[in-house]
């Protein structure tokens, strides 16, 4: 039985020859493991006896000259297959479709990129060209693998198609400069700064962030850069590699009791480390995202049966793919580790009886607003209560402090769960807002 090690050293063998070869990209495995995890998926496998979707989503998010687009562009070429789209100045009908006049008066469907590569893969480039709202229209399609236009009339199309997404941050809005990763506390933030909702970030099965500062643009290109590195997997080897991964059908993708246990025990230990505030880590699908990442690094190695008919996940598969979200997602690039625990921490109120003091001073009726605003900045604060800015800052320093709100993606504040609570009690006392004696 192979272990995580063997499967180490298999991916190693195997990237000191692309490395050298073919792409000529280096100290980026995590971004290279990632992108053949989702070239190497199959399309579908069973999962408690229904047929669910096997190709995993990435989205590998970092500074501009980090070898995104290169290193995709080189794979492409080198496995004869997967294209790539670019999304600068696109829009939504450009990647899933749109209805176009023909002779003035007919009107056609004309498919964009997803729909047209389904049941193959696409390299989605410079996603901050979308939209958040182009991006938040594409959801339902992610999640079903089915394209749906309601226009005139209502078109439908098959769009299981293998995504992988990549970006640098987005154009800040007010400088109209390119965002750094620098410029972001943790990854978390610069993802949802790209993606904005929720339920989008959640449709992706992991995020890999990459920084400029992480690697040398000389070592990046020429570390450990050697002529005589055996060429032993060709692009006939790699071709026909995917085309057997692509090719299997729900019944041919197979997994025992164990590893399906294996799964349930290591989503649950992510689940238990990453706060699902952010849901890349999602307790409902965190089980079905780590099969899906499990069936990509089997195809990769050609994990089969005797016959070579079935594609096989096995245990290391799993424990391989379990690790490797640990390594990325505690990066300090990424810093989704201490991201959590702060949100951990967000969930006790620090100091009740200084909240009580901070709430009194702002009296019953801002209470009574703030109990029902969901984001909240300095000057939008100083509304609320009626005062100037700099005492505005005070209070919010008091509710910052003390654990009421927090800012979680840079761009606003948000109440906790546990100020909430607190908050809906405290309008309940009677007594609540009277005169104070003395104070804290």
């Amino acid at each position: 039985m192979a272990s995580v090690e063997d499967i180490q050293r298999k991916l190693d063998d195997i990237y000191e020859d692309l490395e050298h070869n073919v792409i000529k990209i280096f100290k980026r495995r995590n971004m290279l493991i990632a992108m053949d995890i989702v070239w190497h998926s199959p399309l579908h496998f069973k999962y408690c006896g229904a047929v669910k979707k096997a190709y995993p989503e990435v989205l590998i998010l970092g500074d501009t000259r980090c070898g995104k687009s290169e290193m995709a562009d080189r794979l492409a070429h080198h496995y004869r297959q997967g294209a790539i789209a670019s999304c600068e100045g696109s829009s939504f009908a450009g990647m899933v479709g749109g209805l176009e006049t023909i002779a003035g008066n007919k009107w056609v469907t004309k498919w964009g990129q997803i729909p047209r590569n389904t049941g193959r893969l696409l390299v989605l480039d410079e996603v901050s060209g979308l939209s958040v709202d182009d991006i938040g229209k594409m959801s339902s399609m992610r999640s079903s693998g089915i394209a749906e236009l309601n226009k005139i009339r209502t078109e439908r199309v098959n769009a299981k198609t293998r995504l992988i997404w990549l970006s640098n941050p987005r154009v800040d809005e007010r400088s109209k400069s390119r965002k750094s990763m620098r410029m972001f506390t943790t990854g978390v933030e610069a993802i949802e700064d790209l993606i904005g909702r929720q339920e989008d970030i959640a449709r992706f099965d992991f995020a890999v962030l990459i920084g400029v500062d992480e690697v040398s643009s000389d070592d990046m290109h020429n570390s450990r850069k050697r002529t005589d590195v055996p060429h032993n997997y060709t692009s006939d080897i790699a071709e026909k590699l995917i085309m057997w991964c692509w090719s299997r059908s729900a019944d041919q993708v197979v997994y025992s009791q164990e590893v399906f246990e294996r799964a349930y025990e290591c989503s649950t230990e992510l689940v238990k480390k990453y706060s699902s505030d952010c849901p890349l880590i999602a307790k409902a699908e965190q089980q079905m995202k780590l099969l899906r990442m499990a069936g990509g690094l089997a195809g990769r190695l050609f994990s089969c049966d005797e016959t070579g008919d079935k594609l096989v996940i096995k245990v290391e598969h799993v424990e391989f793919v379990h690790k490797y979200i640990q390594e990325v997602y505690d990066a300090p690039i990424f810093g989704f580790d201490k991201w959590s625990d702060n949100m951990a921490h967000s969930r006790d109120i620090e100091d009740p009886a200084r909240l009580r003091v901070a709430l009194r001073g702002a009296g019953k009726v801002s209470c009574e607003h703030l109990m029902h605003m969901k984001n909240l900045n300095v000057n939008s604060l100083a509304d609320l209560l009626g005062k100037e800015i700099f005492e505005a800052r005070m209070v919010l320093k008091e509710l910052v402090e003390t654990r009421a709100m927090h800012n979680p993606f840079g761009k606003y504040y948000v109440k906790t769960p546990a100020f909430i609570d607190f908050l809906r009690g405290f309008l309940e006392e009677a007594d609540a807002f009277k005169p104070i004696e003395q104070e804290y």
